[in-house]
């Protein structure tokens, strides 16, 4: 009896090595079901988006369909007689647009008619909830043990499910019998201190292993909604204000880093943003899209919409280059309207929020440019850096940005070439439609579909990695996106022709409104 209580110890140390065995195999486990590719595996198998029988086959038939829902949930929403049933019954997360699957038309219909149902705020409210729980699949183990909600287009490998619950409970099995075994171990021989320890250490295993199988993560929460933000001018006078400090970093060779992780404070606008942004989806499907050329054109701008509604096609000029330098010129801009003292009294009210739009554009062209567009250029930001500190230098920083923005009052602009001699001739073209409203809405409504044509450009595999880092305003721009019924970045990239009346060179001109 006192032999089998001796080796009752050792028993208990086994018991104990053998779940941090299961764990560490346990662990790769995990990180391959939450990874892209296991994603793309576990989607069932594709259909056709078209056929030869011609249901919702055509993208015009889909484009007639999907118009005649949106103008209906127009026409009700003032009403407010849809159905709260209605409202997320075929709504599902995006799990597929995180991997850049193409949904077939039905699929995109049945989405979108449900999204529509929502009533005004739990559209938003929908999207946060989606991000977590593409969160929850992709950087928890919730897909492991089969704790996420079941998605009708996933398959689900039971048997790996299964398997992982096993180890789970043996090892929350083995750690309750290690006390057990501790308990009726020869512990007498011990000292007093090192028992209680002891029992403790395991008392806190078995603890955890329940914890770990009866926690489920709420998911529900909703999704942050901050916004990054990032200006040339508070660039500028930052690196002003601290010059000895950005010195001492640039002798580590450390600036780059710090240039990138020292931002403007972040603001928590992103849900006045996506409202914007379904705003100007609705307008697209009832003013604009009304064939499948159409429909290719309105997907392809960038600001030109806004620009003939609002008939200031004489700027079109700064939208007729590339994306990345149109971004840097409107943000310069944007910020020369927005410290201008041409108008007299207060600002409209949503100044600020094109300002915040224009300043997360920049954010994503020097911090994140991947995101922004492919081959975005960051430098872009440091010659524009250039030339304003050449122009600026001997400015003190308190007066910097009311100094930049005074330059435009005289004759001349700042410089006779480069980013912000364009940036002033814009500036100035905007200011001269003497009305500060129209101004504004003509700069929102550029920035707002520069962020639509940014999003519906970026890959879903980094909108899924950049989830875990908090996640992105693009991300919230991107969904509904697609949930609109908007063109994917896969559907874009299998166009199977150009549309007739050359929708994108049309588009990129600001031409073709119809």
């Amino acid at each position: 009896m006192a032999r089998w209580r001796q080796n009752n110890l050792l028993k208990a140390a086994i018991l104990l090595f053998i779940p941090g065995v299961l764990k560490c195999l346990e662990k790769p486990l995990a990180l391959k079901n939450a990874s892209i590719n296991s994603l793309v595996s576990s989607s069932k198998p594709a259909q056709r988006t078209a056929n030869r029988q011609g249901e919702i086959s055509l993208l015009d038939q889909y484009v007639r369909e999907a118009k005649d829902i949106v103008l209906s949930s127009i026409q009700h929403e003032s009403q407010d007689t849809q159905q709260e049933e209605e409202a997320g019954t075929a709504y599902c997360d995006p799990y597929d647009l995180f991997v850049d699957l193409a949904s077939p038309y039905p699929k995109r219909l049945s989405i979108l008619k449900s999204f529509c149902a929502f009533k005004k705020g739990e559209a938003y409210k929908s999207l946060q909830v989606g991000l977590s729980n593409a969160f929850g699949l992709l950087y928890t183990k919730q897909n492991t043990f089969g704790l996420e909600k079941s998605d009708p287009n996933r398959d689900v490998d039971v048997l790996s499910i299964l398997g992982s619950l096993v180890v789970r409970y043996c090892c929350l099995f083995m750690s309750f019998a290690s006390i057990g075994l501790f308990h009726h171990s020869h512990r007498e021989g011990y000292n007093g201190r090192d028992v209680k320890v002891t029992y403790i250490l395991l008392c806190c295993t078995a603890a955890l292993e329940v914890h770990s199988i009866s926690f489920r993560p709420r998911l529900d929460r909703g999704w942050p909604g901050m916004v990054p933000q990032y200006s040339l001018v508070g660039f500028f006078v930052r690196n002003k204000k601290h010059a000895k400090k950005m010195s001492i970093v640039s002798f580590f060779g450390c600036k780059q880093y710090l240039d990138q992780h020292w931002c403007i404070k972040s603001c928590s606008s992103s849900q006045r943003i996506t409202v914007l942004v379904l705003r100007y989806l609705k307008a697209g499907w009832r003013d604009y899209v009304q064939d499948a050329a159409s429909y290719w054109m309105f997907n392809d701008h960038r600001g030109q919409w806004t620009l003939e509604r609002n008939k200031c096609n004489y700027l079109a000029w700064s939208l007729n280059c590339p994306f990345d330098e149109s971004v840097l010129l409107w943000h310069v801009a944007t910020d020369l309207c927005f410290y201008s003292g041409k108008f007299a009294g207060h600002r409209c009210d949503f100044s600020v929020q094109c300002r915040q739009m224009s300043n997360y554009m920049m954010y994503l062209l020097f911090v994140n440019p991947e995101m922004l567009l492919p081959g975005s250029r960051r430098n872009l930001f440091t010659t524009a850096y250039g030339e304003l500190k050449g122009i600026l230098e001997d400015k003190k920083p308190a007066a910097t940005m009311e100094d930049s923005a005074g330059t435009r009052q005289g004759n001349k602009p700042p410089v006779e070439e480069g980013f912000l001699h364009d940036a002033w001739s814009l500036a100035q073209g905007l200011l001269d439609l003497g009305n500060e409203k129209k101004m504004w809405e003509v700069i929102e409504g550029v920035w707002v579909e520069m962020l639509c044509f940014s999003a519906g450009r970026c890959r879903g595999y980094l909108h899924a990695k950049s989830l875990g880092t908090g996640g992105e305003l693009l991300t919230y721009i991107w969904l509904p996106l697609s949930h609109m019924g908007m063109e994917t970045l896969a559907e874009r990239l299998q166009r199977t022709e150009l549309p007739s009346s050359g929708g994108n060179t049309r588009a990129a001109a600001g031409e073709g409104i119809v």
